[in-house]
């Protein structure tokens, strides 16, 4: 295994995600939900999700860390604006965390994901 798969695997980005996605099935569960703040809700839960798949079919190698640490540090921030929401229900948090995710979206869409395996195969 390389220095960038060991980078990659043990990277504090997977342990924040299944935080994150942890926080978003509690406060999914919560009985006092109107539709907009579920669909709110929904919507990071996808975006959060998507995130480990699209990790399954990039190239360590191929990733700059410094990617990965925006992309850790967005996360951290919506599980910031998701604890702010659990403590306040102000709709305003799960608009900011949307706003960030959107940030994630835009940065994990440039990551390089092969075709197939004789793409990367040196």
């Amino acid at each position: 295994m390389s220095r960038w798969d060991d980078d990659f695997k043990n990277h504090q980005i997977h342990n924040n995600l299944q935080s994150v996605s942890n926080l978003l099935k509690e406060i999914k569960n919560f009985d006092d939900q109107d539709p907009e703040i579920f669909e709110e809700i929904d919507r990071l839960n996808q975006i959060i999700r998507y995130v480990p798949i699209v990790f399954g079919k990039v190239d360590p190698v191929m990733i700059p860390l410094k990617i990965i640490d925006e992309l850790n540090q967005i996360i951290i921030n919506i599980t910031g604006d998701l604890n702010n929401y659990k403590n306040t229900k102000d709709r305003a948090q799960l608009i900011n965390a949307n706003g960030r995710a959107e940030n994630l979206l835009v940065k994990i869409s440039n990551l390089i994901i092969p075709s197939d395996y004789a793409d990367i195969k040196g």
